[in-house]
C-alpha cells in the first residue's frame, strides 16, 4: 500500500533561503531511495519560514527506511546545529496509507 509523508520545517527568522535550499536538498536525498514515487516541496509566499516536503512511497517499509538513513539523518542534524530551522510538529508520526494511487 503505497504511503504519502509530511515532513514540515520552521526555519529560523532571517534564514528563509538556506533553510528552502536544505529542505529541497532533503528530498533530492530521499528521492534516492528504494521505494521513492515522487515528492512536491512546498513553501508558502507570506510565511517563508515554514517549508515541507510532501513524499509518496510504494510502501511503509521504504518509507521509513529512507527517513532513517544516515544521509538524511544526517542533513536534518546539521539543519539543527547550524540554527537554520527545526523539525515542526508536522513530524510527529503525521502520515497517511492511501490505497488509491496508480
Amino acid at each position: 500500500m503505497r504511503m504519502v509523508r509530511i515532513t514540515g520545517w520552521l526555519i529560523h527568522p532571517g534564514r528563509e533561503k538556506q533553510g528552502s535550499a536544505m529542505v529541497e536538498k532533503l528530498g533530492d536525498l530521499l528521492s534516492q531511495h528504494k521505494g521513492f514515487v515522487s515528492r512536491l516541496h512546498i513553501q508558502a509566499p507570506r510565511m517563508p519560514q515554514e517549508v515541507a516536503t510532501i513524499t509518496v512511497w510504494e510502501d511503509e517499509e521504504s518509507a521509513n527506511a529512507a527517513a532513517n538513513s544516515e544521509s538524511v539523518l544526517a542533513l536534518m542534524s546539521q539543519m539543527v546545529a547550524d540554527d537554520i530551522g527545526h523539525p515542526s510538529a508536522v513530524n510527529s508520526g503525521l502520515h497517511a496509507l492511501i490505497s488509491s494511487m496508480p
